[in-house]
This record gives structure tokens, C-alpha cells and sequence, in this order.
């Protein structure tokens, strides 16, 4: 059982805390997800379950945590890995070793695992993951969905009975989302107790014993997924599922039986006909040591004014495109008429300011713009991506949203011909999601957006163009949808329920206030 008490965390820049005062129990088997906001606390409370926070750096831990009566703060490293498997948000920050094999069985080493232990998890963990060719493959040339599954299957083997998970579908393609889940609920029904910081509820859902909602640092409420209030979850900004948001919306009607509605409105996608803005190929591109490209294709182009989202699994070959674009990836033959700027998985591979408003001023600086156009342009940008309250905050004091919503905004202060985004979506509430795309749309008004992203109904929302991916090679390039039903929406293999359910209905796949005045 996890107990806490009066929990509560002061960062070393506040005089009253950012989370709590807590009190919670969680007594297992169970699944139980923690959802709110973005920045209001839900990664925090997770590492001071963890004992983390009461170890490590310069805050002001206050109450206390216990795990069956003991402070994990306490706890030896084999103890601690023997009860408790933390994963955090970003998961290259937790790959220690050279190779898969290695990565997954530290775990199992740190607890004194026999060597015959070992080796039999080792092959049954590389089976289930599926994507693993090589044992001996370094984690380092995994894509970033790949590492989650390996961080989250090292802390799995390890055999703690206590399991804390931030965000760990945030990187998932749906067909991994749901193995996750399903391991989860296997995990649970051994006994396991599971706690899961998430925005997007729509995989947990139906498998969740509690759900738990934050709120500027505080519990808001706490109940079975039956028995919340979805009103109050869709005012904080959380992912309900469209689904069951649906059901609220015409709950004289079953969602499995609503009728086929009128034709969707034109959305066959961008025509544009300008130049290409950046083109490249051909290309035939493998990692270090990889025997299989990463990446190949004889040619594509990009134009000013499209909004081209990447689609495809996890290992497909999506980032390596956009670091082939952005020049980061050496060998690509690149042409390019403009400047592009992209912004990586992990946002802190961009933040280097003491402030949020220094990240913001650096491109205009370097530009040698005036103090009054950088300080417009810093604000406007700020005002744009919802950041104003936080330009003075330093930008690792920030949640992963934030902080990913803090890199989108530097990138655009430098005005960019180009922007490509690798999975914007990861660490930020549905609304804030939403707003951002707009004001990405806006600022890039003139320009070429790309966007990878495993958020299908986000992609099919906001993109004018969608490139499918499978084992680095494009196997679709057109419209989001097109009147012929040669588009990407009927393109995808593996849908979610709400793409599905749209689809079935000759729907475009909007949010769910649009596809209730098109039913209507």
C-alpha cells in the first residue's frame, strides 16, 4: 500500500508550494491515473511517490510518503528496484547501458537476478517487444516510442511490485499504446499496483480502476472512470475520449448506432502549386552499424503553405525524415529555399537560457533586431502559446509540456521558412494542444509546416497533407481526405476507435463539438 500525508513540494525559487498538501492511498492490485493540466504538478507528486524529490535536489520535501509502512526515500538501490519501477518522461535520460539486451537486464542485475534468470527474461522481453532484431543493438539508435518500450520493459522485469509511469504512451503508436495497456492489466491481474500520469485517457479508459485529477498541485477528485464527472475533466484540459464525450453529448443515442451522416465538407487538402520550398532526395539512409536504411525514398518535395503530417509506427523512419530535412543527419542531398528550423522529441536538446524570455529573445538577438521589435515579438510569440506567466521562470523549472511549448515558441521568434516539429503533442493538455496548433498555423501562414506525430485524430485535424511511413519507406503521400477516398484517413491500418468511428460515417475526423453539428 502507498500512503501519503500532508505531501507537499517547494521548489528552491517559492516561498509556498507548487504541490499539495496530498493526501492519498492507493491500495493495490490496481491501475490508477493521475490526469490534469499541464504544470499542475502531476510529474512532481510521481517522483515524490517515488522518493525521489526527498533525495535529490535543492526543494523543500514537506509530510511524508510510505510504500507498506517504509519512506522509498530509504530504500537501498537492490531494494528500491526490487519494489519500485520508475519511468520518467523522457526515456533516453534512463538508458545506462550499450545495448538492449544489457538495458534489460540491469534491472534484473540490480536485484541479484541469477545468470540463468537473466539470459530466459532477456529472450522473453526481446520477443515481446517485437521491434528488436539485434540484442546487442544500441538503445541510442532506437526511435524515441522504441526507448519508452525498453525503459518500460527494463522496470517491468525487474519485478517491482509498485510501478510509477509518466506518461509512458506519450511517444506509443496506437498498436504499442494498446500492447502497453494490455501488459498493464496482466501486471495488475499478478498483483502489481500501477500508477500512470497521462493527458489522453482514451487507451486507459476502460481499464482504469481510479482516476485521479490535479489541479494547481492538488487532488480535485478522485473516482472511478464511472463515476467522474467528464464535465470536469474536459474543463481542466484532459483527453477524454471522444467517445465517451460523445455519449454526453447525445445520450439518447448510442454511439454504435448513430446513423450515417450527410457528406463531410470539402477537405480534399492543399493544392498548392507554388515552388518547392525544400526537396529532397534520393536518398538511401542507415545509422552507424544499422544493415537496414533508416530512411530511403527516390524523391520528395515540400511546398510554402503545407501542413504535412508524418504518420507511421514506432522505428518508421519519422525522425530521421525530419532530421534529414533539418541537416542533422549527415548525407542527405537537401535543397532548400528558405531557413528551417526544427524542434527535436526531447525539448531539452533546445533550451540552453536562464529564462524563458532569453530562449525566446536569442533567435531575434542574434538577428540584431531592435530591443522594441525583440521585445513585441518575444511577447506576442508568448501571448500566442499561452507562456506569458512563465517568461521570467527558468525553463528546466518547467513541466515537459511547458517545456516543449517553450521550444515551438523559439522556434517561431526566429521566423522561420520551415518548422518541423517532432511530436508536439508529448506533455501537453488537449486544449493548450489545440491552441498551439493554431498558433503554429498562424505564425507559419506563409510557410511549410511538418509535424510528426503518432496523434492520428490530431493529424487528420490540421494537416493538408499526410506521408505514411513504413520501415523507412513512404507508403502514402496525399490528403488528409479527398472526395475520392484516396486519402490518408482511409490509408491508416491502424486506426483508433475515434478515427474508426468517423470514418465508418463519412466524417471527417474533427473534434467533438464538430462532428455533433455534422451528425445534426
Amino acid at each position: 500500500m502507498l500512503v501519503a500525508k500532508d505531501l507537499t513540494y517547494t521548489y528552491p525559487s517559492k516561498q509556498v508550494p507548487s504541490v499539495g498538501p496530498i493526501d492519498v492511498e492507493i491500495e493495490g492490485p490496481a491501475i490508477v491515473v493521475i490526469t490534469g493540466p499541464t504544470g499542475c504538478g502531476k510529474s512532481t507528486l510521481l517522483r515524490l511517490m517515488a522518493g525521489l524529490l526527498q533525495r535529490h535536489g535543492q526543494g523543500r520535501v514537506g509530510g511524508s510518503v510510505r510504500v507498506d509502512k517504509i519512506s522509498p526515500a530509504a530504500w537501498s538501490p537492490p531494494v528500491r528496484a526490487a519494489s519500485l519501477g520508475f519511468v520518467n518522461q523522457c526515456p533516453g535520460d534512463q538508458l545506462v547501458t550499450g545495448s538492449i539486451a544489457d538495458e534489460l537486464a540491469f534491472g534484473l542485475e540490480s536485484v541479484g537476478a541469477s545468470v540463468e534468470t537473466i539470459q530466459g527474461e532477456v529472450l522473453t522481453w526481446t520477443d515481446r517487444l517485437g521491434f528488436v532484431r539485434d540484442p546487442g543493438q544500441s538503445p541510442m539508435q532506437l526511435s524515441g516510442g522504441q526507448q519508452q518500450q525498453l525503459v518500460i520493459a527494463s522496470a517491468v522485469a525487474a519485478g517491482a511490485g509498485l510501478l510509477l509511469l509518466d506518461e509512458p504512451l506519450s511517444q506509443l503508436d496506437p498498436p504499442a499504446a494498446a500492447r502497453t495497456v494490455d501488459m498493464l492489466m496482466k501486471l495488475r491481474d499478478l498483483g502489481r499496483t500501477i500508477m500512470v500520469v497521462e493527458h489522453r485517457l482514451e487507451p486507459l479508459w476502460g481499464v482504469a480502476d481510479r482516476i485521479i485529477l490535479m489541479e494547481e498541485g492538488q487532488i480535485q477528485l478522485d473516482a472511478t472512470p464511472a463515476e467522474m464527472p467528464v464535465a470536469a475533466l474536459q474543463a481542466s484540459g484532459v483527453g477524454v475520449p471522444p467517445l465517451v464525450l460523445l455519449q454526453e453529448r447525445i445520450p439518447s443515442i448510442m454511439v454504435a448506432q448513430v446513423p450515417p451522416a450527410k457528406p463531410p465538407p470539402n477537405t480534399a487538402g492543399n493544392t498548392n502549386k507554388a515552388p518547392a520550398i525544400i526537396s529532397i532526395g534520393p536518398i538511401d539512409f542507415k545509422h552507424p552499424g544499422a544493415t537496414t536504411p533508416a530512411f530511403q525514398t527516390p524523391g520528395i518535395e515540400f511546398h510554402s503553405g503545407e501542413r504535412v503530417a508524418v504518420l507511421g509506427h514506432n522505428g518508421s523512419g519519422k525522425s530521421t525524415l525530419l532530421e534529414l530535412l533539418s541537416g542533422t543527419l549527415p548525407g542527405a542531398s537537401v535543397q532548400l529555399a528558405g531557413r528551417i528550423i526544427g524542434v527535436p522529441q526531447d525539448p531539452d536538446l533546445c533550451l540552453f537560457s536562464e529564462s524563458v524570455w532569453d530562449e525566446l529573445a536569442y533567435a531575434p538577438r542574434e538577428s540584431r533586431e531592435g530591443n522594441v521589435e525583440t521585445r513585441k515579438r518575444v511577447e506576442s510569440t508568448a501571448e500566442s502559446l499561452g507562456l506569458t506567466p512563465l517568461l521570467q521562470a527558468p525553463p528546466q523549472a518547467l513541466s515537459r509540456g511547458q517545456r516543449g511549448r517553450v521550444a515551438v515558441a523559439a522556434a517561431l521568434t526566429a521566423v522561420p521558412d520551415v518548422l518541423a516539429l517532432d511530436e508536439p503533442t508529448a506533455g501537453q493538455d488537449v486544449g493548450l494542444l489545440e491552441h498551439m496548433m493554431k498558433s503554429i498555423d498562424s505564425a507559419m501562414a506563409d510557410g511549410l509546416l511538418l509535424f510528426a506525430t503518432h496523434d492520428m485524430a490530431l493529424a487528420l485535424r490540421w494537416a493538408s497533407r499526410v506521408l505514411i511511413l513504413e520501415a523507412g519507406v513512404v507508403v502514402f503521400d496525399g490528403p488528409a481526405y479527398s472526395p475520392d477516398g484516396v486519402d490518408a484517413a482511409n490509408a491508416l491500418k491502424s486506426p483508433t476507435d475515434w478515427v474508426r468511428f468517423c470514418r465508418a460515417r463519412n466524417l471527417p475526423v474533427g473534434t467533438v463539438e464538430q462532428v455533433v453539428e455534422w451528425l445534426e
